[in-house]
């Protein structure tokens, strides 16, 4: 008779941890998977998240829409991304590439980031810096990502 009282117990003590506690420890997922298009000038910044099995996976480009050949300079990465906190690195070497009307760049394979441990929006922040010209450029945007 203990034993199965214990038993009772012990199973009650789980399911309120799995209750309270659960999704820190089982983690959750992305909502919908979504693409995120901003632009500014002859330039359209793309970012398109997608779920994983333990995260998300984010896909970047930048697109050029103007009507002739453009030149632009960027360091490495082209287009920065964070998730949870704002915190961009563009360290890596400078590149020159032509881009043609309509086309799309995407110099770097996709970032796979870990899910939050809580639900609700995180915030997913993407930079893309680059030169035309010698005009510095930059186009920043904020995402919030839905999870869980």
């Amino acid at each position: 008779m203990k034993w199965l009282k214990a038993i009772i117990v012990i199973c009650i003590l789980t399911l309120t941890w799995m209750i309270c506690f659960g999704s820190q420890v089982f983690g959750t997922n992305l909502s919908e998977e979504r693409t995120y298009s901003k632009q500014a000038g002859d330039f359209i910044l793309h970012i398109y998240t997608e779920k994983t099995t333990h995260g998300i996976k984010v896909f970047r480009a930048l697109q050029y829409i103007g009507k002739e050949p453009i030149q632009i300079e960027h360091q490495t990465p082209l287009i920065s991304l964070s998730f949870g906190k704002r915190k961009h690195d563009f360290t890596g070497g400078t590149v020159d590439k032509v881009l043609y009307p309509g086309a799309s760049y995407f110099p770097q394979e996709e970032m796979t980031f870990s899910a939050p441990y809580t639900k609700g929006e995180h915030p997913l922040y993407a930079e893309a810096k680059y030169m035309v010209n010698g005009e510095r450029m930059s186009i920043k945007q904020e995402l919030n990502l839905q999870f869980n």
